[in-house]
């Protein structure tokens, strides 16, 4: 999600007022796929970290680039699972995060990609997290004000993460849902073929 981006302050650049096309795409998919199948029980509101805090630049304005907290943890290999600002962690009526979502639904982050051994450079195609086919994530990467670039993160389909991709090249994307606590796995492997089988 988005707010003004009539690159007047950082905090007006960083509300959540509106929709991405993916995120669009996300609550369709969660509609179709979980509440009309009334599979809502068993998702958790966990939520997902779409960090936009800054590693270098103001964030909003055309004088420099801007540099995202992923990108920072990307290039010194230390991903974390700690959402650095609550406004960024998406919930929807979980209190620890921003409660602007409908659905509880997102993509993968880069330290996810990072924690399964996707680094630049490293080519994994062992990881769980590979693809044959590229995908974003959720974590911006940079804005490069010279061409007025916004850039995220993606998988790579030759396995390696990276962060200089432009939005507006077409890839893939991942939903992501988090099971509830209670919920038990009894078989499967988690791939199209052979998905999780839920109790």
């Amino acid at each position: 999600m988005y707010g003004n981006t009539l690159n007047e302050s950082y905090e007006k650049t960083y509300t959540n007022d509106n929709d991405s096309t993916i995120k669009a795409e996300l609550d369709n998919w969660y509609k179709i796929n979980i509440v009309d199948k009334n599979l809502e029980h068993y998702i958790a509101d966990s939520g997902f970290c779409n960090d936009r805090s800054l590693y270098n630049g103001d964030g909003f304005s055309s004088s420099g680039d801007t540099y995202f907290g992923g990108y920072q943890r990307y290039m010194e290999h230390a991903p974390t699972l700690i959402c650095p600002r609550q406004n960024d962690l998406f919930t929807v009526d979980n209190s620890d995060g921003n409660q602007d979502l409908i659905y509880p639904i997102g993509l993968i982050t880069v330290d996810e990609l990072l924690l399964s051994g996707m680094f630049e450079g490293i080519y994994n195609k062992l990881a769980y997290t590979y693809s044959s086919a590229s995908y974003w994530t959720m974590s911006p990467s940079r804005f490069v004000s010279t061409n007025a670039t916004a850039q995220e993160f993606l998988l790579h389909s030759d396995g390696f993460a990276n962060y200089y991709w432009a939005v507006d090249i077409r890839q893939g994307i991942r939903p992501v849902i988090n099971l509830a606590a209670d919920v038990e796995i009894t078989g499967g492997i988690g791939t199209k073929n052979s998905p999780f089988v839920v109790k």
